[in-house]
């Protein structure tokens, strides 16, 4: 079993939303979606083993951090999290438009013919940790 763990730093980006134009369809978010998917192949490529199988089916694992919202914290100026401060992060973006747009970076990257290879997918999100930046830590592992 190969295995690829990067962990990308910057705000994940949702894929999902289209919108049409005169010059046909794009992503509502084109331009911010772009620059995360290059930083998620950039990652990807730097890490991939010189034996790694195109052509293997493998599973994915995503963690999503975002920033927390500045109504979290207490106004004292302190830094701590109010007592109301929601611990799980409910609102958008949703995690499977999270995960699409990792999917067809993997794709795109060159570590899969198609994202129809990946056989399983784990996929969380969260807010960071104090100290901790927003981005995606994703690990690849190919299947026997």
């Amino acid at each position: 079993m190969k295995i690829i763990s990067v962990d990308v730093v910057g705000v994940p980006v949702a894929q999902g939303s289209l919108k049409r134009t005169a010059f046909g369809v794009i992503h509502s978010n084109d331009k911010q979606l772009k620059a995360w998917r290059d930083s998620v192949m950039f990652e990807l490529i730097n890490k991939k083993p010189n034996d790694w199988d195109v052509d293997a089916a493998f599973s994915v694992s995503c963690e999503f951090r975002f920033m927390r919202p500045k109504s979290h914290y207490s106004t004292k100026g302190n830094g701590t999290l109010r007592p109301a401060a929601p611990k799980y992060k409910t609102t958008k973006t949703d995690v499977d438009k999270n995960l699409r747009a990792v999917f067809d970076s993997i794709e795109q990257s060159g570590l899969a013919r198609n994202d129809s290879q990946i056989v399983q997918a784990i996929c969380s999100k969260r807010y960071c940790e104090t100290g901790e930046s927003p981005g995606a830590s994703i690990t690849l592992s190919s299947q026997p």
